[in-house]
């Protein structure tokens, strides 16, 4: 009987000791799981979050130093809303998309419109709180790891109504609020620009094909300056029923400058040129 016991007790410890080593692997898998995750997709990037207090913030994350920045547009700003609708503060932008379910790029076109900080993804204030509630455009994986950088706290806020890029004064409905006076401040446009495209001479080609004059597409081409591109004179011609299309020589360029712009990466690279973008008619009616 004493064998038999211990052949039992032998049999349960060589169980338990593959059960361990089961539960080991699977949690060194999830964890290395995690770490790609969080590792994964662009390294700089920017979200306009609408807040719940009507003030929209724009994080912009640059993960190859690392570094996050927050800079808060205050609700009482005036905007220039995308889709051509008009001016209107900026604690009006979400509840215009929410009451007449229009799409959440709204935010980011009106952002890149008003104050020419590119702005890829857009986002409430719960989905950069929150890796499973909240509404944005973001991948899973940029919403991990700039959830992870939010919660460290390693973050540098800045305020736009504490600089002279903002004036305070009576606003057209008659309550006081903050209209932009003058350019970009050189802090955030130096935080906003690109350096695999502010760092070297990229020149720039924009085709006009939106059938519209080219001044209509200033606000781009004073984004893709903030990026740091050299914009070329604008090419006009015949127009064309599409939103944008962009070729660059280097493809994490181009991703950036599709994921921008919401444009259709195009393959080949351009003539003469590091980027060359056109911008359709369907650009001009959401932008």
């Amino acid at each position: 009987m004493p064998r038999r016991k211990k052949q039992k007790q032998k049999i349960r410890f060589e169980k338990r000791r593959i059960v361990i080593a089961i539960l080991l692997t699977l949690i060194v898998g999830l964890v290395a799981l995690f770490l790609k995750v969080i590792s994964a997709g662009e390294d700089v990037f920017a979200v306009a979050v609408a807040k719940d207090n009507g003030d929209v913030e724009v994080l912009m994350a640059d993960f190859t130093k690392p570094e996050v920045y927050s800079v808060r547009v205050p609700a009482g700003t005036e905007v220039n809303l995308a889709m051509q609708r008009g001016v209107l503060r900026a604690s009006s932008i979400w509840r215009l998309i929410k009451s007449e379910n229009l799409p959440g790029q709204l935010l980011a076109d009106t952002i890149m419109r008003t104050f020419y900080i590119p702005v890829d993804y857009w986002a409430d204030e719960e989905a950069v709180s929150s890796l499973f509630s909240g509404t944005s455009d973001m991948p899973f994986p940029l919403r991990v790891r700039l959830l992870t950088a939010v919660k460290s706290s390693n973050v540098t806020f800045l305020d736009l109504s504490e600089t002279t890029y903002f004036t305070k004064l009576k606003l057209a409905d008659g309550e006081s609020g903050f209209r932009v006076n003058g350019t970009l401040p050189l802090t955030v446009a130096s935080i906003a620009a690109d350096g695999r495209i502010s760092g070297v001479q990229t020149a720039v080609l924009i085709k006009n094909r939106t059938g519209r004059p080219s001044y209509m597409l200033s606000p781009a081409v004073s984004v893709f300056e903030v990026l740091g591109g050299k914009v070329a004179p604008l090419l006009t011609g015949d127009e064309e029923g599409i939103g944008c299309t962009v070729k660059a020589e280097k493809p994490q360029i181009r991703k950036r400058v599709a994921t921008v712009f919401n444009c259709k990466e195009m393959p080949g690279t351009p003539d003469s040129f590091d980027i060359e973008v056109v911008f359709g008619k369907l650009f001009l009616d959401r932008f």
